[in-house]
């Protein structure tokens, strides 16, 4: 918690050391936690939404280069650039889930 009482901001990495390695492993922990829907919204473009078990999600992430996903049911958001994948949970119980998933 911050001075005010408000929750602190609960963040982490996806490890990996090529953009591909980084995707396929949020693409393997999405897929852990059940999660099936999810929107892309590249850097300047629209938004689209997929469904996990029906596209390559591994090559759609790293293609992607810069952007955000945000998987349906998971209270957290994953900021992509092509350095590094970034995690930011919303919730104390979705902040262990992906340490745990990153660990």
């Amino acid at each position: 918690m911050t001075s005010s009482g408000a929750p602190s901001q609960m963040v982490g990495t996806v490890p990996g050391a090529t953009p591909l390695a980084r995707a396929t492993r949020l693409a393997g922990a999405l897929a852990e936690m059940s999660i099936t829907r999810l929107e892309l919204a590249p850097e300047g473009g629209a938004p689209r939404v997929l469904r996990a078990r029906e596209t390559d999600l591994p090559r759609e992430i790293a293609a992607m280069q810069r952007g955000r996903l945000t998987p349906a049911g998971l209270e957290a958001a994953f900021i992509i650039s092509p350095d590094h994948i970034e995690w930011t949970a919303f919730t104390a119980e979705a902040a262990g889930v992906l340490r745990a998933s990153f660990a």
